[in-house]
């Protein structure tokens, strides 16, 4: 019984969000995959070849995909990370400059939605539709390839 009455409750729940929601607006999550990597890779060009992990031999908190090739990902135990391949290189992360790229880029994704909500320093949430509206994109083949 007290399942049936939360499957009630929840079916009303999707019926209600079904109604009210808006599908005029254009909405991008951006999630920039291996953002701690990458900005140590564009500082150090010669990491880009090499398994690379932002971390330390307790915990991985993301890496490259040369890396990924072999299995570790982030939230992996960073020795498992070395049995899985030997040559891994770890650095630890450096917020200070992560916060400064993810600025950096923020400056351009607001060109898009000036009032988009950051979440964290490689995710945001953007209404788009405004942008889109304004460079005569506001169509299918306008949302494909807007920038």
């Amino acid at each position: 019984m007290l399942w049936n009455k939360l499957q009630s409750n929840v079916n009303r729940k999707i019926k209600m969000i079904k109604r009210e929601r808006d599908l005029t607006r254009t909405w991008i999550h951006v999630d920039m995959d291996a953002f701690y990597a990458a900005v140590e890779m564009r500082d150090d060009p010669s990491l880009v070849d090499k398994p690379l992990a932002i971390g330390d031999k307790n915990m991985i908190m993301t890496t490259n995909y040369n890396a990924r090739n072999y299995g570790i990902r982030s939230g992996v135990p960073g020795f498992i990370g070395k049995k899985l391949c030997p040559n891994l290189i770890f650095m630890r992360p450096d917020y200070t400059k992560y916060r400064k790229a993810s600025d950096e880029i923020c400056v351009i994704l607001k060109e898009y939605d000036p009032d988009m909500e950051v979440v964290g320093l490689d995710e945001a949430n953007m209404d788009v539709t405004n942008y889109l509206q304004k460079n005569d994109m506001d169509n299918e083949m306008g949302r494909l390839f807007i920038g």
